[in-house]
């Protein structure tokens, strides 16, 4: 053996080979320990992400932000003092107590970390008008059950991103971004599977165009009224991933969607619905409709329906069961483009309150209401008011109790006859001003045998009728009216007047109720209960015949 080698002493080389692996562990140990930390800040604990705007030099302790002129605004709401949390701001912890200063205005983000599981974000950051911007991809959601207001009234933000692989117990996401009418972006990807609520949820979210729902498929929704109420930029809305099988109340969900064109719905049917008012009501660009799988067994209010939905052609109601329905006010209000209508399925027996249900349906052209069976209607109000084009209406039979029937045909221009034989003794009826106001194609009114005892107000009933040339109210009895101004002003085409049963005797205004009259009108009425101011109404008529000086020969 080589005495060199024998020589060799190896005690170097083994004691640097110890610091090498000593420092290499150390180092390991350091990454470790950097790792964990990392972990600890950024993934082991729930945190929200958000961005805000100042817009002046600005200071935070722990949730507080005090800007300019010592204003102090809150970023986020904590009742709960078991919830703690602190910030990270440039990568820089802060707890509570400590303090950052921004330097400038404008955009600044800051890291809420909690330190412990959230099982509620319900008002979180409810009216933070600092806030512009929000992801809570990183939260922690598997025992979140609420997202009640969490972003109510956040009227500066705009970007909110959801992003939540563990997330099943949602069942409240109400009023979620109420009034957030700066907000255009949102990214859902969660599971709402258990969601309950939806009840106003985007109303008045004025500037998003589009909200892509392909990731949320909620199975259990009870509640969508007002959803979408305001949201007047979105186009389209697309249900199709959506169970309404167990949908309670849609009351005015998609009211004032002023931009909105299409409206798709799932397949399944709402059998358990027993609100939607107002649904559609002034979705103005609207030009089509299936709302096949709606059902309405449940529903005795459909007021305000498709009001305002000016561009809607045709609806197809023959799949409504309206057995229930109590109030169709307003129900195809201002439906301007309407051209025609199936009522076959309107066979309600507890219909009463029609007001202004076809008002400014100018381009129909006929109605039947003759499958109704209520007989006890008692508001029929603007019920065709404006109407232009209206030329054929059938009204319910055998009809009692209807109160009020102000103005219910006024400017139905191109109507030429109306049967009002279905109005059968009515000892209800106590206004009808302005009946047929401007009906100025009518030619012929056939009026029932009728005792309106508590008729009061009558004025303006006939006003610019200028084609009518015979009124027969000879068995219309009144004992209590007071107004009939106007009530006849500018029939001047009008030649027989009979009002022999109107008892005048209370009468209080009757200015200009013959004005524009032919003064050659044969007028028969009944002189013994007559007051003065009625006959003075009456001085420029030339033929006036008192019921006592005819023969009931001549009344024939």
């Amino acid at each position: 053996m080589d005495e060199s080698f024998e020589n060799f002493n190896l005690d170097g080389f083994v004691i640097k080979d110890k610091e090498y692996r000593r420092n290499r562990m150390i180092k390991i140990i350091k990454i470790i320990v950097l790792v964990l930390f990392i972990l600890v800040i950024l993934g082991g604990i729930t945190y929200i992400v958000i961005k805000i705007l100042t817009k002046d030099y600005g200071k935070i302790i722990c949730k507080y932000l005090t800007i300019a002129d010592n204003e102090t605004i809150d970023l986020i709401n904590i009742y709960d003092d078991n919830i703690k949390f602190y910030l990270l701001i440039n990568k820089e912890k802060y707890e509570q107590k400590n303090t950052h200063t921004f330097e400038k205005a404008g955009e600044h983000e800051v890291t809420f970390v909690f330190k412990n599981k959230l099982n509620s974000l319900e008002f979180l950051f409810k009216e933070k008008q600092a806030l512009i911007e929000a992801d809570l991809s990183q939260l922690e959601a598997d025992e979140i059950t609420s997202m009640k207001r969490l972003f109510f009234n956040c009227i500066n933000l705009k970007k909110v991103k959801f992003d939540f692989t563990e997330c099943r117990n949602i069942e409240d996401m109400s009023n979620l971004f109420w009034n957030c009418y700066s907000l255009n972006d949102i990214i859902f990807n969660f599971d709402t599977s258990k969601v309950l609520d939806m009840r106003g949820m985007f109303e008045y979210c004025s500037s998003i165009k589009k909200i892509n729902f392909d990731n949320l498929s909620p199975k259990n929704l009870k509640y969508m009224d007002f959803m979408f109420n305001g949201c007047s930029k979105l186009t389209s809305i697309d249900l199709s991933n959506f169970n309404l099988e167990n949908v309670i109340d849609m009351t005015f969900t998609f009211q004032n969607c002023h931009n909105l064109k299409e409206i798709k719905f799932p397949n399944t049917l709402t059998n358990n619905l027993y609100l939607m008012k107002g649904i559609f009501s002034n979705c103005s660009n609207l030009t089509e409709l299936n709302i096949s799988s709606i059902r309405t067994n449940n529903i005795d209010d459909m007021s305000h329906i498709f009001s305002g939905c000016s561009k809607l052609k045709e609806i197809d109601t023959t799949a409504f069961n309206t057995s229930m329905l109590s109030t169709m006010e307003k129900m195809f209000y201002g439906c301007s483009s309407l051209e025609k209508i199936d009522l076959s399925k309107f066979t309600s027996k507890k219909l009463r309150y029609v007001l202004n249900a076809f008002n400014g349906c100018t381009s129909l052209t006929e109605v039947d209401l003759s499958y109704v069976k209520s007989i006890f209607i008692d508001y029929t109000c603007f019920l065709f008011a404006n109407c232009i084009n209206l030329k054929s209406i059938k009204l319910p039979k055998n009809l009692f109790g209807a109160k009020s029937i102000n103005s219910t045909f006024e400017n139905c221009t191109s109507l030429s006859s109306i049967d009002l034989s279905s109005f059968l003794d009515n000892q209800d009826l106590n206004t009808a001003p302005d009946l047929f106001k401007n009906c100025i194609s009518l030619i012929n009114i056939t009026f029932p045998k009728m005792g309106a005892n508590l008729l009061v107000n009558a004025s303006g009933m006939f006003y610019g009728c200028i084609n009518l040339q015979s009124i027969n109210l000879g068995e219309v009895t009144t004992n209590n009216i007071k107004y009939v101004e106007e009530m006849f002003y500018g029939c001047h085409s009008l030649i027989y007047l009979n009002i022999s049963q109107f008892n005048t005797l209370k009468l209080l205004n009757a200015n200009g109720t013959f004005k524009g009259v032919d003064k050659n009108i044969t007028l028969i009425f009944d002189d013994k209960i007559t007051n003065d101011i009625f006959r003075n109404s009456m001085e420029n008529l030339s033929i006036i015949n008192s019921i006592s000086d005819i023969t009931m020969f001549d009344l024939d």
